[in-house]
């Protein structure tokens, strides 16, 4: 999925089932920022996001740590933001945990809220990756995975791109001919 295929249906979705999003900068210069522009998730320095968080509940940006964030207490799905490594197009992902950890408590505790929203958000974003992919090992065996790509992937691949997850080097992905 391309980035400006990802915010598109990042946005239809959000506006569909009323959610919230925590647009989310990785590493050194680590930060989040809520609520965003319509159909953007460029952050305030005008890159990409490299997560985005949506759960159901409005949050207050002063009351997040950007380096202790808690997607299952929160009730938040996260999405993996798509992007290009030279003629590589890298693999998103969406993912939901409802356990996390009290620390005050110090136990583990459940927040299902995030998983019912995964089973929402799930369906609707599948309908934009309707091509299934197969995983290509570096030996050269192929089999179906539960990947999908869309529309702009499939160009993407069609004109020579690669299709690869960041930092596995031993795999690749290929689109299931005729589809």
């Amino acid at each position: 999925m391309t980035i400006e295929e990802f915010s598109s249906a990042v946005f239809e979705i959000t506006n569909q089932l009323g959610l919230h999003l925590v647009l989310v900068r990785l590493g050194a210069n680590r930060a989040v920022e809520c609520g965003c522009e319509s159909g953007s998730i460029d952050m305030k320095d005008r890159l990409p996001a490299d997560w985005v968080l949506a759960g159901l509940k409005p949050v207050d940006p002063d009351l997040i740590d950007a380096f202790d964030l808690r997607p299952g207490e929160m009730g938040w799905i996260r999405l993996e933001v798509p992007r290009t490594k030279g003629s590589d197009l890298l693999l998103s992902s969406i993912a939901a945990k409802s356990d996390w950890s009290d620390n005050t408590l110090g136990i583990a505790r459940e927040n299902p809220e995030c998983l019912e929203l995964f089973a929402r958000f799930w369906p609707r974003l599948r309908k934009h990756l309707p091509h299934p992919v197969m995983v290509v090992e570096a030996s050269g065996a192929a089999s179906r995975s539960g990947i999908r790509a869309s529309d702009g992937a499939k160009t993407w691949a069609e004109r020579g791109g690669g299709l690869k997850q960041e930092g596995v080097a031993n795999i690749h992905f290929r689109l299931v001919p005729n589809t």
